[in-house]
């Protein structure tokens, strides 16, 4: 039990230093604030429904929580893990003792932990740009394609927000500037998704009749709002979103692993490689043998099976038993990774 308690300490301690180092590093706020933005922007950019009101938001959201989170983790990762090993700073953690799969377990939490509040803020964004989407409404008198500019607005003054709340903290006290930010912009994200339920999209977009437009921002800021809180939020996205942040855990583990052994270059090539392995794991295993199908899927981890945007189409839905298998199959995966990890660790001097 005593060894319990000190290495449940040792690792909390490293995931949380691990954690704190990553969020400060300034390509993870450049990423997430890239992320968030683009995010937010599709409604402004949006010029067609494509037959359904906000797929185009949610698709344009899904991609970004991808594609900049990828490099997020394998950037967190290779600054949590190499830059430690190859500085000798590592060698005074592991020197405690501390089991080397301990460490690197205690890094990948860490490096996990930076991807979620990646993933919590993208997602907010997402939620935010679907609701905020060009929809044809009635009024009664004229039909017409309506946008919620006032809850896009809001979306795009809250990263610069919390930027302004972080610089104030680090003024008054000293706290870290890029963690602040880092942390803050999900948090100011998920404060306009809790007000957006105070006024109506048909009222935010509609409300100016005077000036026959579906969006006035002079005229229609401060009107339609209201005491009943009702978001009128599409929840059923978030299921999907989920799946992409078990998928950026798997790579952040596959990049943790590798960067006990391979420089920032190194463990970013090999990391996007896998991962173009995984979106034409369909194509590579179509017409070969059974064997040939368990060996491939074995080795690499299937991407399509974390991107189920097309479920949501036409009010569609995931199927409810399909996260919890995908979670534990990401279980496995991570599990994986670390051991093959720890294994390339140990044959690493650290002293």
């Amino acid at each position: 039990m005593w060894k319990i308690h000190v290495y449940g300490r040792a690792l909390l301690g490293t995931a949380r230093a691990a954690f704190l180092e990553a969020a400060q590093e300034t390509s993870a706020l450049l990423l997430a604030l890239a992320g968030v933005t683009l995010t937010t922007l599709a409604p402004v950019l949006q010029f067609h429904q494509m037959g359904e009101a906000g797929r185009l938001a949610r698709d344009a959201g899904f991609a970004c929580a991808l594609m900049f989170g990828l490099p997020l983790a394998v950037a967190c990762a290779s600054a949590a893990v190499h830059r430690e090993l190859a500085d000798g700073t590592a060698a005074v953690a592991l020197a405690k003792p501390l089991p080397r799969g301990l460490f690197l377990c205690g890094k990948f939490l860490g490096v996990a932990g930076v991807c979620a509040v990646f993933w919590w803020g993208v997602a907010a964004a997402l939620l935010l740009a679907e609701r905020a989407s060009e929809r044809t409404v009635d009024t009664g008198e004229k039909i017409m394609d309506v946008r919620d500019a006032r809850l896009s607005t809001l979306a795009l003054l809250a990263p610069v927000a919390a930027l302004g709340a972080a610089a104030l903290l680090n003024y008054l006290r000293r706290a870290r500037f890029g963690v602040a930010a880092f942390a803050g912009i999900p948090a100011a994200l998920t404060l306009v998704l809790l007000a957006c339920g105070f006024w109506s999209p048909q009222d935010a977009g509609a409300a100016c009749g005077a000036c026959d437009q579906g969006a006035c921002a002079a005229h229609g800021f401060f009107t339609g709002w209201h005491w009943a809180w009702d978001a009128q939020i599409a929840w059923r996205c978030a299921p999907v979103a989920l799946l992409l942040l078990f998928a950026l855990w798997i790579y952040a583990a596959f990049a943790t692993s590798l960067a006990a052994r391979f420089g920032g270059g190194g463990t970013l090539g090999l990391s996007f490689a896998l991962f173009a392995l995984g979106l034409c794991a369909d194509a590579v295993t179509r017409g070969g043998t059974a064997a040939w199908r368990r060996v491939f899927g074995a080795l690499v981890p299937n991407a399509q099976h974390f991107w189920m945007a097309d479920a949501l189409a036409r009010d569609g839905r995931l199927p409810a038993a399909y996260v919890p298998v995908a979670g534990v199959w990401t279980l496995g995966w991570c599990a994986l990774f670390l051991m093959a990890g720890t294994a390339l660790l140990n044959r690493r001097d650290v002293g």
